[in-house]
């Protein structure tokens, strides 16, 4: 055996002041850190221990860790989202690519062009074409055009979206052909600005004569065969569970790329089929809620 150990990737077996190479069950040398140490990987401070990440030791204390973490309590810990240089989980000082520092919060947030762009930062937040960055929408809203603009407000079984972007109280009781004006149950008619009930249908303006299915749609949706209007009409997209204009799709782009002189971190080619998947995902979870009321 090595002086400085052997190891596996799944069994660290190397000395203090040593990491393990091995990127698969195949047995490696141990090496002498901080060497070409990449993500994942880590020196032992002591022996047969790794500190995950950690690039440098001072007897059995991490030092340094690698870039994208923070040393805290002898571990190395990630940094926020798109940040490259940290002290801490909510003190960033350099973002990686795409990225920018809001030097009045300290957090990264990303660039942008559109808002499809956004969909996968933490939290809900649209693209502020003016900035171009990822904005967070207001508290009450889930998903947003703009500030100004909600199309899914926070709590579904609290608050209704409006056709106008905005969130009202939801009504305790809503029968058949009425609709939640501003927390009041009213009778369906023309100008309205949120759904008329119609037994489980959806986006109804009007109900069917057995009340249980839409008559017609509101703005911009189409009646599927099952008398809910679940389909958006050409040039408009559902997003939030009703039909907005549709948005040209984000390009592929390359996110958290992170190049140091201990190694190199390439992150995931993120495209619009993960856009499209996020999208579904959260239809998928509405209709089963809904079911469920």
């Amino acid at each position: 055996m090595a002086e400085s150990g052997t190891c596996q990737k799944r069994e660290n077996k190397c000395k203090a002041g040593f990491y393990c190479p091995a990127t698969d069950d195949t047995s490696a040398n141990c090496l002498a850190c901080p060497g070409q140490i990449v993500f994942g990987q880590g020196c032992s401070c002591t022996d047969n221990q790794q500190t995950d990440n950690c690039t440098q030791c001072n007897g059995p204390l991490c030092t340094t860790c690698f870039a994208g973490t923070y040393l805290k309590d002898n571990t190395c810990k990630k940094c926020m989202k798109g940040c490259i240089d940290c002290k801490s989980q909510d003190a960033c000082q350099k973002c990686v690519e795409g990225y920018v520092l809001n030097t009045s919060t300290n957090k990264c947030m990303k660039t942008c062009n559109s808002n499809k762009e956004c969909i996968q930062e933490q939290g809900a937040q649209y693209c502020d074409v003016a900035a171009k960055i990822c904005t967070p929408c207001k508290l009450q809203c889930d998903a947003c055009e703009t500030q100004d603009f909600c199309y899914f407000c926070s709590g579904d079984e609290d608050s209704v979206t409006t056709i106008n972007g905005t969130c009202t109280a939801r009504c305790s009781l809503l029968s058949n052909g009425q609709y939640c004006k501003d927390g009041t149950a009213t009778a369906c008619a023309p100008g309205l600005t949120s759904d008329c009930k119609c037994g489980n249908s959806q986006n109804c303006a009007t109900c069917a004569e057995d009340t249980q299915k839409c008559g017609s749609c509101m703005p911009n949706h189409q009646m599927d065969k099952d008398g809910s209007c679940t389909i958006c009409i050409s040039g408009f997209e559902m997003r939030g569970f009703k039909c907005w204009p549709a948005e040209a799709e984000a390009e592929p782009e390359v996110v958290d790329k992170v190049s140091t002189g201990t190694g190199v971190i390439v992150g995931i080619i993120v495209g619009v089929v993960a856009v499209i998947g996020a999208v579904g995902g959260g239809l998928a979870y509405y209709f089963i809620k809904k079911g469920k009321k």
